[in-house]
Formats: structure tokens, sequence, C-alpha cells
């Protein structure tokens, strides 16, 4: 049987964000309680390692390459990294780009999620909403 956490992960990225406090209504600026429950309840059910990852990223407004992101890892658990942004992919609270090529957003899978020229920035939905 699967769980709450199972069935968000399914959503699209447009119902996702309308969980995270985007709003449905025009030019509206308001973030409702909901949102920030559901995303504190996601934050809390992520691993450790991925709250840090989500921590670290809450303040930096712009992509970040992901081979960056393994400088917070100990070297003995460096293995973890694409781990944790599978984790975080699943619960689309990052969104990527090829940093060759700005303009297109790619997809995630397991062929390009090791390429030193993809970049990650913290969903600003789900930020706006956790802070």
């Amino acid at each position: 049987m699967s769980g709450v956490f199972d069935h968000i992960k399914l959503l699209d990225e447009e119902n996702l964000n309308i969980l995270f406090g985007k709003s449905v209504v025009p030019n509206s600026n308001h973030i409702s309680k909901q949102s920030i429950w559901t995303c504190k309840a996601i934050f809390q059910s992520l691993s450790a390692l991925a709250k840090n990852y989500v921590l670290r990223l809450l303040n930096i407004h712009d992509f970040v390459k992901i081979n960056d992101c393994k400088s917070w890892i100990n070297n003995d658990n460096k293995h973890l990294h694409y781990q944790v942004l599978n984790e975080l992919y699943s619960f689309k609270l990052l969104i990527k780009r090829d940093s060759i090529d700005t303009n297109t957003n790619i997809n995630i899978n397991a062929n390009n999620i090791q390429n030193k020229f993809v970049e990650i920035i913290l969903n600003n939905y789900f930020r706006n909403s956790f802070i």
C-alpha cells in the first residue's frame, strides 16, 4: 500500500506547485497555511542529507552546478550525492537545467544526472512557503 508521500511524488509539476503555494488566483501572492504545512511535512519526510541540501539551497536564489554540491558531503559519503538528488527530484523540489543551453530545461533521468553541466535550483514555490 502506498502512502500520501508516494501519491505526492506522482503529481505533475503544476499540481505540486499548487500544493507548494502557487496561487490559483491570478496576481495573488497569498500563501495558504495548508501549503506551509505541506512543505514542512515533505521536508520532515526527507532523509537527513536531503534536508541538509534543502537548507543549503534555501538562500541560494540562482542555479548551482550539481558537481559543486558534492562539496557539501564528506568524501566517505560521495556515493550518496546522486541518491539525495533523486530523492529531491522525486518531490520536484529541484528544478534542473543544462548550463550549456540555459534556455532549455532537461528531463530528469539517470543519463544526465551526473553531467557536469547540469545546474539545480530549489523550487521557488516550495522555498517561499517553507521560509
